[in-house]
């Protein structure tokens, strides 16, 4: 930026295109390591980039001490679709609160340390080993020894771990955003509030205690599904109460019941008079929860306005690593909560229009019918659609990326949902999506699998292609590679085959064409160079015969015969010409197939 004389001139925004080979290995290293100290830098523009892993790791920690950056833009990028971006713009989020409280305290002129102290927190169902897990992490961090602790051995925990780390004690205050509460013994919050409360929804205190002496019995207010009605919450908040000291005045109903909706560990549904309280749902279904999830369920869900000629798509937003990542038993439930009041108090969608059940969340969004389903091993979430009969595919696709698989991702990447799971993107086979069939018997794809086998089939089409052929008879099967789907168990008896570039996204089709036509591109302007090489070379040998067959006349070359050696390098040049013109031909039906996926 160019200011008046005198001025100097400060960076504001900054477009970089990475590319993945070891050259910007370093640069990318430098610039973050740069940016860590930046106070002038706000946008970052890396779109069109080629960007992996472990360039994530990196500007996911350069934001953990950068609060300076307002917008980083990775549009047409991996990352924009596998839940990235996502991250990348919660820690915006995060770090532009930050900003807020950290200028009043550089205002003020205070200086700033390392951090003196944290609260741990480990939540989880019963036996998962919360209490083993917290001792291991204390004798890490803290060089702690708990052995011969004997109450330690005894006692277990109420549905929460908490451990204060801090090298002197001088107390601390939790303070409640939106109301007028300051908490200034945080245990009571997380080990009596909130472990009470894990420990009511996962439904082990009778376990533990083993007391008869209760009034009521857990399953007389316990839900699997998280729900509760307003008489059964004033009742559980009651039996809290009376469980607290007598000295302890001040707490009442009301008071829980803001504290708990605001830190989002209850929802109150104002149309029906119940509470959602996400910790009552069981972390591990039963045996007859699990039949239910796997199909019983899907009888109320229908098609409503589906026709002959109605078009459906299915997402699939899963766990990158199965193996080692999950989505928690609460996940879906909370995103339902937070949909629920997106849609209804922000974009002013109708309450019938919107429909929470255990396991699935109805929506009837700008013509289109909705669905987004929980799989039955929290590994994954599907979306599926019937699209307005007014909208076109990509229209309807578009929508629902943009307005549920964004906003899923997004959640999940949120303190809220399930930050560090990194979620990919997948297609269902249309015809679960039409017939609804079972979450766990669908058929489904990740997207960029889908994408590396449609590229190795256009790949092998081209090297099948003779250059003695009309590039005419190859154009309209070189992209129409079928996936096939294996049977569906109960549904269908033979392997159904389904397009590619009608699976994916226009923006996928149209990178998979630009990789195969620029490494085509360049296959091809190699075998032309070298092909006008050898033409050139033979030009050579063609003159140089001429010249011999004008020296004919001369006594000693009678005896030769110099005509062979012209007819042979002109019928060589011939060759040559014929190459390069069955280059054009592939070149031009590379270009016409191309067109032809743009129409």
């Amino acid at each position: 930026m160019i200011g008046q004389s005198g001025e100097t001139s400060v960076l504001k925004r900054l477009v970089v295109t990475v590319k993945s080979d070891d050259v910007w290995k370093g640069i990318w290293k430098d610039l973050l390591s740069c940016l860590r100290e930046n106070t002038s830098l706000t946008h970052l523009d890396l779109s069109s980039s080629e960007l992996h892993e472990e360039m994530f790791r990196d500007l996911m920690g350069l934001l953990q001490v950068n609060l300076t950056m307002e917008e980083i833009d990775v549009s047409h990028t991996s990352w924009h679709k596998d839940g990235k971006a996502a991250q990348i713009q919660e820690s915006l989020k995060q770090n532009e609160k930050r900003a807020v409280y950290m200028a009043v305290l550089r205002e003020a002129k205070l200086t700033f340390g390392d951090a003196k102290a944290g609260r741990l927190f480990l939540c989880g169902s019963p036996r998962a080993g919360k209490t083993k897990l917290r001792q291991t992490l204390m004798r890490i961090v803290q060089g702690k020894s708990w052995l011969g602790n004997k109450w330690d051995e005894l006692w277990r925990t109420r549905g929460i771990e908490v451990e204060f780390l801090q090298n002197n004690d001088k107390g601390s205050i939790v303070y409640i955003r939106n109301l007028d509460y300051i908490i200034i013994n945080p245990n009571w919050l997380t080990n009596i509030l909130l472990g009470e409360l894990v420990a009511l929804g996962q439904d082990f205190q009778a376990q533990e205690s083993g007391s008869s002496d209760k009034t009521m019995s857990p399953n007389s207010y316990t839900s699997k599904n998280g729900f509760v009605s307003e008489s059964v919450f004033a009742r559980l908040v009651e039996e809290f109460l009376r469980k607290q000291p007598r000295e302890q005045k001040g707490v009442d109903r009301e008071m829980l019941e803001n504290i708990l909706i605001n830190l989002d560990l209850c929802f109150k549904l104002e149309d029906t008079s119940q509470y959602f309280i996400p910790s009552f749902i069981p972390e591990h279904a039963s045996m007859e929860e699990q039949n239910y999830q796997q199909g019983a369920h899907v009888e109320s869900m229908a098609w409503r306005t589906r026709s002959k000629t109605s078009l459906f798509v299915g997402i699939r937003i899963l766990c990158q690593d199965g193996r080692t990542m999950s989505l928690t038993a609460a996940f879906f439930p909370c995103f339902q909560m937070f949909m629920r009041r997106k849609l209804i108090s922000e974009m002013h969608v109708s309450k019938e229009n919107v429909t929470c059940s255990r396991h699935y969340l109805g929506l009837f969004l700008d013509g289109h019918q909705i669905y987004v389903q929980q799989g039955t091993s929290h590994k994954y979430v599907d979306v599926l659609m019937l699209c307005s009969k007014h909208k076109s595919r990509e229209g309807a696709l578009k929508y629902l990326v943009k307005h549920v698989v964004q906003e899923l991702i997004s959640f999940c990447a949120s303190p809220k949902g399930c930050p560090g799971v990194a979620l990919v993107l997948g297609v269902i086979q249309t015809l679960c999506v039409e017939m609804l069939i079972p979450c766990h018997l669908r058929g489904a794809i990740l997207i960029e699998e889908l994408k590396s086998e449609f590229i190795c089939s256009i790949k092998d089409k081209l090297e099948d292609i003779p250059l003695d052929k009309s590039h005419l008879e190859k154009e309209e099967e070189l992209f129409n590679y079928e996936h096939g789907w294996p049977p569906i168990q109960g549904h269908t008896t033979e392997v159904v085959f389904e397009r590619a570039r009608d699976l994916l996204w226009e923006s996928d089709v149209e990178v998979v064409v630009n990789e195969i036509q620029d490494k085509q591109m360049q296959q091809l302007e190699s075998l032309r160079q070298a092909s006008n090489k050898v033409k050139n070379d033979l030009d050579h040998i063609y003159l140089a015969n001429e010249n011999m067959v004008s020296d004919s006349n001369l006594p000693h070359m009678k005896d030769s015969n110099p005509t062979s050696f012209i007819s042979q390098a002109s019928t060589s040049v011939d060759t040559c010409s014929g190459v390069e013109n069955k280059i054009d031909q592939i070149l031009q039906m590379f270009h016409a197939n191309n067109e032809c996926l743009h129409v």
